[in-house]
């Protein structure tokens, strides 16, 4: 809890952690599309760095809408 709270406090912190994931997000994606980009049925199940891929996308996509409704109202 308190690591929270100290993060909270020091806003650089956290931006330098947002900084961060995005670009190991931005490295895996590249791999994924470097590496492992394959048609859906080709290959069978889709692979870890896929995964993560998609998870990382559609969680920040929701984070920017909630984001944006909460602007809106």
């Amino acid at each position: 809890m308190f690591f929270f709270v100290f993060l909270e406090a020091n806003s650089t912190v956290i931006l330098f952690f947002f900084q961060f994931a995005n670009i190991v997000f931005l490295g895996l994606f590249s791999f994924f599309l470097l590496t492992d980009l394959h048609p859906l049925g080709e290959k069978g199940a889709p692979s870890i760095v896929e995964i993560f891929t998609w998870i990382y996308t559609i969680t920040s996509v929701i984070e920017e809408m909630r984001q944006v409704s909460n602007f809106l109202v």
